[in-house]
């Protein structure tokens, strides 16, 4: 009996130090606050499995100095709009944090905001004025853009990132979207915006919640 005993002891010990342990280890990998707040509806373990064999711009560094004179005022006008402040890292991946950044697509700007999204989100694109390039106009603009797409895919980032490239509908169509579906659905059928969408999160990731770039 005495034996008995011992062994239930000795087994009570073996299974608080293994919890223990557990506790400790989840401690000391806390979830990357500002991920979180990018995309509190996002599954957390989905978005690091994605992002863990995934590159990241190696001129990160730059981008960063790009937009350090502005970067303050970007977050602000973002958060006013009920968007998060890390959408910054958008205009990163879109742009290099260029205010007067030009695609061969007519994409223009901090945001790169095609002429039809910028005119439907009231900036003016003429011959005369293009307030794509006035990076506050833009961000606004870009905020309100970007809520419409969280809007429609229930708040998920990376969804919304994929149709902030690709526009919603084209993403709906295409993946034949349901709610809450894997952004994997996107890689297949819209490759760039599936990069754009992994490139953000990765970005912040490292510029956010680690020691060093």
């Amino acid at each position: 009996m005495f034996i008995f005993k011992k062994l239930f002891v000795v087994t009570v010990i073996i299974l608080f130090l293994v919890v223990l342990g557990a506790e400790n280890h989840a401690e000391a990998m806390p979830k990357c606050k500002a991920l979180v707040e990018f995309c509190p509806s996002c599954d957390y373990e989905e978005m690091m499995s994605l992002i863990s064999d995934w590159s990241y711009p190696s001129s990160l560094n730059s981008y960063i100095e790009n937009i350090k004179p502005i970067r303050k005022d970007v977050e602000e006008i973002l958060e006013k709009n009920n968007v998060s402040k890390y959408y910054v890292y958008l205009a990163l991946a879109e742009s290099g944090g260029v205010i007067d950044n030009v695609s061969h697509k007519k994409a223009k700007g901090l945001w790169q905001l095609m002429p039809y999204i910028s005119t439907h989100y009231g900036l003016k694109v003429n011959s005369k004025t293009d307030e794509r390039l006035d990076y506050r106009k833009s961000t606004v603009a870009a905020a309100l853009y970007i809520k419409r797409n969280l809007d429609a895919f229930n708040g998920n980032a990376l969804w919304g990132i994929a149709a902030y490239n690709a526009g919603g509908s084209n993403i709906k169509r295409k993946t034949n979207y349901r709610n809450n579906d894997s952004i994997k659905k996107v890689r297949s059928k819209s490759y760039q915006s599936y990069a754009l969408a992994i490139t953000v999160v990765k970005m912040i990731h490292v510029a956010e919640c680690k020691d060093s770039i």
